[in-house]
């Protein structure tokens, strides 16, 4: 089975609308899944709209631009951590491996960081980071 890699990134049009839905067939079904386990929708809206976002930018964010990506990853940090903070999260749906790792904290930050991935500019790197946050 061949994948054919330009369907993910390429350099001729950032507005492509097919490559978007398949880095969002990436990211949104681990966030749901995610949802469904704590039973909290707020991380499927907060990746929603991360999602969405790179629809509203006139041009794609460059990775070098290092005041986008210092405030985009406070903003990640800002939606990862006031939720897990604010809501409370049922003890009965928690595992051991939830108290070590704390997933209800991680799952959403990585999550959160593969979906503003989706505002920069597509080649490899940024679908390497988008896949392994996923798999993570």
């Amino acid at each position: 089975m061949k994948i054919h890699l330009n369907l993910f990134h390429s350099d001729k049009s950032d507005k492509d609308i097919v490559p978007l839905w398949i880095r969002f067939l990436l990211v949104f079904p681990v966030v749901f899944l995610l949802g469904v386990r704590y039973d909290t929708p707020i991380y499927c809206v907060i990746t929603l709209v991360l999602i969405l976002l790179p629809g509203f930018l006139k041009k794609p964010l460059t990775l070098s631009s290092q005041r986008t990506t210092l405030y985009g990853c406070l903003g990640i940090l800002l939606c990862a951590v006031i939720p897990y903070m604010v809501l409370e999260i049922d003890p009965d749906r928690q595992s051991f491996l939830d108290s070590v790792v704390r997933l209800s904290l991680f799952g959403p930050l990585l999550a959160y960081a593969s979906a503003f991935a989706l505002c920069f500019k597509r080649n490899t790197k940024v679908t390497a980071y988008i896949s392994a946050f996923c798999l993570l």
